[in-house]
């Protein structure tokens, strides 16, 4: 300090000569090690100390914001994937009662309309039968020949049949000698009361009924047993 007329004192600015001045050129090439760096770092204001400090409060914040925020996502993952597993399972036991009822619909619906269906069913077999008969001569062929499995050897046997199927037999008799022949007296005779397509044989040991009633009977019974169980799959 120095004095002043009149008894002033007036504070004194600090000496440009004393080792504690830095000049900016000594500022600006100071190594990191060097005495000078270390009166730089010694020389930190509280404002930058506060600056760094608040600086590395920030980043801490940000890490722990990350790992949060991080845990968080794997949280919600799991919960997302827990829910997803849920709604998939209460899907499935929407569509298991779904398909409960409708097998029960279906049921009820077949059920309903069982004898119908039959009857449209074996109307069809019907017609099939009928015109196969009105077309095809080999019919009362095959038919004879499967009712002749059950003749008894050297019997005498009465084949009724259809007034147009007795002209089929004679006219293939003549064609194939070997048609009728056999160890049994055929004798084919003419009934108005037989249906084309079937016959009805007499023997000395019995009756053999190869009648197309008879015959649609049976496949009518078959036809029936596979509706049953097609109904029932």
């Amino acid at each position: 300090m120095i004095k002043l007329e009149q008894n002033r004192v007036v504070q004194t600015a600090p000496s440009l000569a004393t080792e504690d001045f830095l000049s900016f050129e000594d500022f600006w090439q100071a190594k990191p090690d060097s005495v000078e760096a270390k009166k730089m770092t010694k020389r930190r204001s509280p404002q930058e100390i506060a600056m760094e400090e608040a600086v590395e409060i920030i980043r801490q914040a940000g890490d722990k914001a990350d790992r949060l925020r991080q845990e968080a996502y794997a949280e919600g993952k799991a919960e997302g994937q827990a829910a997803g597993l849920a709604q998939y399972a209460k899907q499935l036991e929407e569509l298991a009662v779904l398909f409960a009822s409708l097998d029960g619909e279906r049921e009820a619906v077949l059920k309903q309309h069982e004898e119908s269906m039959f009857a449209l069913i074996t109307t069809m077999v019907d017609r099939l039968v009928q015109h196969e008969v009105s077309v095809n001569p080999l019919v009362i062929q095959a038919c004879l020949k499967k009712a002749m499995e059950y003749v008894v050897e050297n019997s005498t046997v009465q084949i009724h049949l259809h007034g147009d199927d007795f002209g089929r037999l004679k006219k293939a008799s003549l064609e194939n000698s070997r048609l009728i022949e056999g160890k049994n007296r055929i004798q084919l005779v003419e009934d108005p009361n037989i249906s084309v397509g079937g016959c009805f044989l007499k023997t000395d040991f019995g009756e053999i009924d190869a009648t197309l009633e008879n015959c649609k009977a049976r496949l009518y019974a078959a036809v029936e047993q596979a509706f049953i169980a097609a109904i029932t799959a």
